[in-house]
């Protein structure tokens, strides 16, 4: 009866557990593994916990490369700020100590339409998009994936493609590997999209399991951040992404772990001395 009372007392207290800027977890944009702002005057400084999984068709040429000149690639960087020039000033929302900008490239101080590299704008197009992904695991972390909810705010530049009905939004999805395509339009979440760039706060946005199209699944999940790049015919177009985590819960899996052999000989032999002393006993 003793030990009846004590697991019941356990499941009665069992409190969610965060998953928000741990490993495995879910994090805001700018953020180093240790947990700390990556300085956002350092040139070409990766983001590790969102990958630019893909980008528009087309996407060709030096409106298309990194700080050094490659192609776009895997990686997606902080966006420098030195001296909050352009586009933060008076274009992007200010970064603050809860998160910063993100991009296909960390170089976006003077974005030109045909300019010459590194002031050049980056590739936009009509119909297709960026994805930045972000990989976490339930499996890793032992929550229960059915009982997840992330809290987030976010915004993009930009949060359409400028009149065309095409919304930049977020899907969610269980994958294989982080390199699997992007989450399919079925899986995207309701009312996920922001208020764009130069909005005076970021947007929030709420993915609870089974609401609004939110299903997370055991093991690895992607919240994968469709941003679109409108094409604009003059000078200063960027691209990024600004995603602040407000918080991420889920219950502790509370299924036991198969014990080892001595394990098992330890418990047997506890519970025969207290069959033995309430033998005793009576």
């Amino acid at each position: 009866m003793r030990l009846i009372f004590l697991a019941s007392l356990m499941a009665l207290t069992v409190q969610a557990a965060s998953f928000m800027h741990v490993s495995n977890g879910v994090w805001s944009s700018g953020f180093s593994n240790g947990g700390t702002l990556i300085a956002t005057n350092v040139p070409a400084s990766i983001d590790p916990h969102f990958a630019l999984l893909y980008t528009p068709l087309g996407c060709s040429g030096a409106s298309c490369t990194q700080d050094g000149g490659a192609p776009f690639g895997t990686n997606s960087y902080v966006v420098q700020d030195p001296g909050g020039q352009y586009p933060f000033t008076g274009t992007w929302l200010n970064n603050d100590g809860s998160s910063s900008w993100i991009g296909p490239r960390s170089n976006q101080s003077n974005p030109l339409v045909g300019g010459t590299a590194p002031n050049v704008e980056v590739y936009a197009s009509s119909t297709d998009f960026y994805v930045y992904r972000m990989v976490f695991d339930f499996s890793s972390l032992g929550l229960l994936y059915n009982t997840a909810n992330i809290q987030l705010a976010w915004l993009s530049d930009n949060n359409s493609n400028n009149g065309g009905g095409l919304l930049s939004h977020i899907r969610l999805c269980g994958i294989a590997s982080a390199s699997d395509p992007v989450c399919n339009v079925s899986t995207t979440i309701g009312s996920s999209g922001n208020n764009g760039q130069n909005a005076l706060s970021l947007t929030p946005v709420s993915i609870a399991h089974g609401v609004n199209n939110a299903n997370f699944t055991a093991g690895l999940n992607a919240l994968d951040f469709i941003v679109y790049n409108q094409v604009i015919p003059f000078g200063g177009n960027p691209s990024g992404l600004r995603v602040q985590m407000l918080s991420a819960t889920a219950d502790p899996d509370p299924t036991p772990p198969i014990p080892e052999p001595a394990s098992l000989l330890f418990i047997s032999s506890g519970l025969i001395a207290v069959g033995l002393y309430h033998r005793k006993r009576s």
